[in-house]
């Protein structure tokens, strides 16, 4: 009768330990809503849902299985994803970039010539336009005149003489936009050509000095 107590302890004992202390080849550990551990030697819709961890018969984490992503954690975790590789690809091109300027250009003095050409050949652009804009506004000019003068004759201006106005009228307002953007765009050279220098100037800097000639 006395034997009968410890067996009986024995007994309440191994069914409070977790499956994997009584030599279950498998078993499944997880959280519920509550933070409260659970073991299973199968797996549950409830640990499924939680994300759980893989026990061998020692109690040894073999595997973890994390929970799965909702819809929105999954659009977000693709996006993040997406960034990272943007990310990286823009970095290996600035990589490459970077290295293409220096090999251009092994001076800066090389650079600065180059870009000096680009402002140069832009001038020469601007120039040409100014020319054609004043020949057209001459023309313009011209057309006018004669509508004028018929008028002061007290004559009707014929329709092709106001056709031609309207057209001249038309080339040279895009003449004037063409010079106006040439010249900003010169500008905008100008300022570009200084953040080079400078930027070239900095990928110089991190260059490892070359070695002395004994």
């Amino acid at each position: 009768m006395h034997k009968s107590i410890p067996f009986l302890a024995t007994c309440l004992l191994m069914l409070t330990l977790p499956a994997y202390a009584l030599g279950s080849p498998q078993q499944y550990r997880w959280r519920d809503a509550h933070n409260q551990v659970h073991f299973s030697d199968h797996l549950t819709q409830q640990a499924i849902q939680n994300g759980y961890v893989v026990l061998n018969s020692q109690g040894i984490v073999t595997r973890k299985v994390a929970r799965p992503l909702t819809t929105e954690e999954r659009k977000a975790t693709q996006t993040a994803a997406r960034q990272r590789t943007e990310r990286a690809t823009r970095a290996r091109q600035v990589q490459a970039q970077n290295q293409q300027l220096l090999a251009a250009y092994p001076t800066e003095k090389d650079l600065n010539a180059a870009l000096l050409t680009r402002v140069s050949n832009l001038d020469q652009t601007i120039l040409s336009t100014q020319i054609n804009l004043q020949s057209q506004e001459s023309t313009l000019a011209n057309l006018l005149q004669r509508a004028a003068e018929i008028q002061h004759a007290k004559k009707v201006v014929p329709r092709y003489l106001h056709t031609d106005i309207n057209k001249q009228r038309g080339i040279v307002a895009k003449q004037r936009n063409a010079l106006g953007y040439y010249r900003a765009r010169r500008a905008a050279m100008l300022k570009n050509n200084q953040v080079q220098l400078q930027h070239y100037r900095q990928l110089r800097a991190k260059q490892p000095a070359p070695p002395r000639t004994p």
